[in-house]
């Protein structure tokens, strides 16, 4: 069964399920794969990989939350901040 979007709803309301929470871990996790093993840098790739990891994880997962704590407020705001009809728009 698949799901009808709202008419309303968020463009990003996708991330909210499980499906987008996993694919955002992955990116990050590529991404702080991709910084630890950069070259030119020294030290431990390991220790380094680990502290990039969770820096970057809590940063992705607290940004998702507050987005989610914030969607119903968001959500009445998105139509003071859509375009004008075509009809009002000057050329």
């Amino acid at each position: 069964m698949s799901k009808v979007p709202q008419s309303d709803a968020l463009l990003f309301s996708a991330l909210f399920n499980d499906r987008g929470v996993l694919s955002s871990l992955v990116v990050t996790q590529v991404i702080a794969i991709i910084l630890a093993f950069a070259p030119n840098v020294e030290g431990d790739v390991w220790l380094r990989l680990g502290v990039i990891s969770l820096f970057l994880h809590l940063t992705v997962l607290f940004s998702t939350s507050s987005l989610y704590f914030c969607r119903f407020f968001l959500q009445k705001k998105t139509n003071r901040f859509r375009s004008p009809p075509s009809s009002l728009l000057l050329y």
